[in-house]
């Protein structure tokens, strides 16, 4: 009995040092000082039939756009198998209850037969009207990659695949962010240590010519950058969320950080944490903090976040807050924007 009762505290004991860590300031949830309960998945059913997803891109139409507030870019990545990693679209009128438009079979492509798919962005092209979904595809066998793009007028049509960005020899274009600026092309994506910026200008409306490419003079410190996105103001000023990880790390043991520019100096911020991993091994984000998305809506900033938890398995889910260094996981009942 006396044995019992010991193993009994010592239970305990563990139980309560698991809840005090999980409430307290210096563990790694949403923000470094402001607590928040566990994230919540975004139920977003993909066509493999489950909620596995990760590479969220999403925008945001004030007066919606196809009859949609919110349109979304992902990938299905159920526990890492690379083959169902194919470009998908999802809509939503609150932010949080997500469905596919219309009569839209996602995926809008299927793994190339030497390698898969990833790192899909949504960009909207408003001079044409039309969206546009890229994303990164991988040829194993050539150990290159390729920028690729479909777009559509409705969301639910979408036509065939542009090669946008390609370099023989090369397989290292990561997680492609793009903007347009003054009806120009601004793409950014990461080679493994840094991030590159090329812009371009549309020579047709089949093709992009794109110009010089230069690194980002972002002071890293004892972090690499690995999957970002940005948004940028009519004056051009950036701002980013790029999942990070610690140098001797790798690309499942990352933390998200905010990196932002001004046009006017052309300087970068020192990279800022701003959503952590959990040390709460049942929390979805338990493992890493992958590719995310920004958003700023009414002066108040959203983050879709893409996560990976203890047992692998992949997840979406949101935090928000007015100010970028304190943001709150989202509740997931009360939405971004009330449609009346």
């Amino acid at each position: 009995m006396y044995r019992n009762k010991n193993f009994l505290i010592a239970v305990t004991a563990l139980f309560l040092s698991i809840l005090f860590m999980s409430c307290s300031d210096d563990v790694r949830y949403v923000s470094i000082t402001h607590l928040s309960p566990s994230p919540k998945t975004l139920s977003i059913g993909n066509y493999l039939g489950n909620t596995q997803n990760i590479h969220p891109k999403v925008l945001y139409f004030e007066s919606g756009w196809n009859g949609y507030i919110f349109w979304m870019a992902y990938t299905p990545y159920p526990n890492g198998k690379t083959d169902a990693e194919n470009p998908c679209i999802a809509v939503s009128n609150d932010g949080f209850i997500w469905t596919t438009p219309g009569m839209l079979k996602n995926p809008l492509a299927f793994a190339p037969a030497n390698g898969y798919n990833s790192d899909t962005h949504l960009v909207f092209n408003s001079d044409e009207n039309k969206l546009e979904c890229w994303w990164r595809e991988v040829d194993m066998k050539k150990n290159e990659d390729y920028i690729v793009r479909k777009t559509s007028h409705n969301g639910e049509d979408w036509g065939e695949r542009e090669v946008v960005f390609h370099e023989d020899g090369d397989m290292m274009h990561l997680s492609p962010s793009i903007f347009m600026n003054e009806g120009k092309y601004v793409m950014l994506y990461c080679n493994g240590k840094d991030i590159i910026k090329v812009s371009g200008r549309t020579d047709t409306k089949d093709a992009i010519e794109w110009g010089e490419k230069e690194s980002l003079e972002i002071k890293w410190g004892n972090i690499i950058p690995w999957h970002l996105d940005v948004i940028a103001d009519d004056e051009n000023n950036m701002e980013m969320v790029v999942c990070c990880y610690e140098r001797g790390g790798n690309n499942n043991m990352a933390d998200l950080y905010y990196v932002k520019s001004d046009s006017q100096s052309q300087s970068f911020s020192t990279p800022q944490l701003i959503i952590r991993r959990s040390l709460y091994s049942l929390d979805i984000h338990s493992r890493s903090i992958y590719r995310s998305s920004l958003l700023k809506i009414n002066g108040i900033y959203y983050v879709y976040f893409s996560c990976i938890d203890y047992n692998w398995r992949r997840a979406m889910s949101l935090a928000s807050g007015e100010n970028i260094e304190q943001l709150r996981f989202h509740d997931l009942t009360t939405p971004i924007i009330t449609v009346n």
